[in-house]
């Protein structure tokens, strides 16, 4: 007859005992997983390459302004070699800096317009007392015309200098009595005159132009 086995008890040690119980209480908090790493620059490279940037925006500015201020290392008094290889001292006036003012605009002066040539003239008059009136006749050899029919009277035409005009003259007669004088004149020059007196006597005037051009008594 075949014996079993005997039955494991937890008091004969045929088994491990029971692992001890956790002790009461909340369980210990996990920690917390670090941040991730930001992609790019940080803040300081950002400041640094800002900072960089000024100084050398700064840096340029300067170089600049000693450029175009005026002033290089080139010595006024330099020689200068000329083109027929002889030397010749290169004087450069100091530059001030300063951008010259533009000069004025020219003004434009019109040309005074001339006033066209007062052509010239013939005057007649007669002067004196006429009472009883007078008949007054003056012109050319071809324009003959009616004067005034008391004294003082005057009249002036242009004249012709061109050669086809052969005389001027002046007749005044005197209508029953009175005393005149009948006158010729060219550009206000007294060139010929007559006398008249009493009754229906005639006073006359006549000029004409010589070979010279000039207006001449006859």
């Amino acid at each position: 007859m075949t014996e079993n086995p005997p039955t494991a008890s937890p008091y004969n040690g045929g088994q491990p005992p029971y692992p001890p119980r956790p002790p009461y209480g909340p369980p210990a908090p996990f920690a917390p997983p670090p941040p991730p790493k930001k992609k790019g620059m940080s803040t300081g490279k950002i400041v640094l390459l800002s900072i960089l940037g000024v100084c050398v925006l700064c840096l340029g500015s300067s170089v600049l302004l000693a450029a175009t201020g005026g002033g290089g290392d080139d010595n006024p008094n330099d020689v200068v070699a000329a083109d027929d290889g002889t030397s010749q001292s290169a004087s450069a006036a100091p530059h001030s800096g300063k951008t010259k003012a533009a000069a004025p605009a020219k003004k434009t002066i019109s040309p005074t317009p001339t006033k066209p040539k007062a052509k010239p003239k013939v005057t007649f008059k007669v002067s004196g007392s006429t009472p009883s009136g007078v008949d007054i006749t003056y012109g050319s050899d071809s324009d003959n015309r009616q004067g005034g029919d008391s004294a003082p009277w005057s009249a002036t035409l242009n004249r012709d200098d061109s050669g086809d005009t052969q005389w001027y003259s002046i007749t005044a007669q005197l209508q029953g009595g009175g005393d005149i004088t009948c006158t010729i004149l060219v550009d206000g020059k007294a060139i010929a005159s007559g006398h008249a007196s009493g009754g229906y006597n005639i006073c006359q005037a006549q000029i004409i132009q010589g070979w010279t051009g000039t207006w001449k008594k006859v």
